[in-house]
């Protein structure tokens, strides 16, 4: 594992922190993260099916990235699938950053990939898509009432 992907797993750590604080504040809900490998490998990132993640780049480009596949490192041959292809108990997407916080069926996303609709990048170590922000403005439901944090829904009902 190079350092780079450390320091990643050390702000994605942080983050799902963050995120499993004001879950319990703002939605009285309790995720419980597996914090050993065997079971954030064998089960998932949850116990309940969340999967967390951070994306430091929304608030410069107004897209979430969304990742399907990945290496740990840049030098491995083949991509393997993670994120919304992983096979585990996820049901709920939840990312964002800390000022806005986006939550997700993860079969939606699948679907997204499915269409492919959206633009896709890949960069040495990741591969996904982007989500641009106003894609999904008028499906959103805002679900926090608070000045400094925005946490929404994507709603497929609208």
């Amino acid at each position: 594992m190079n350092i780079y992907y450390k320091e990643k797993l050390k702000e994605g750590k942080k983050y799902e922190k963050f995120i499993k604080l004001i879950f319990n504040f703002f939605l009285e809900k309790e995720i419980t993260i597996f914090e050993n490998k065997k079971d954030q490998i064998n089960i998932g990132e949850s116990e309940e099916g969340f999967e967390i993640k951070l994306d430091n780049n929304f608030k410069k480009t107004n897209n979430l990235y969304i990742e399907y596949q990945e290496k740990t490192d840049s030098n491995n041959i083949n991509f393997i699938n993670s994120g919304i292809l992983r096979k585990d108990n996820t049901k709920i997407w939840i990312i964002g950053d800390y000022k806005n916080v986006f939550v997700f069926n993860k079969n939606v996303l699948i679907e997204f990939h499915n269409n492919k609709q959206f633009r896709y990048v890949e960069t040495k170590t990741s591969k996904g898509y982007l989500i641009p922000k106003v894609f999904f403005d008028n499906k959103l439901k805002k679900i926090s009432n608070n000045k400094n944090l925005n946490i929404y829904y994507y709603d497929t009902n609208n």
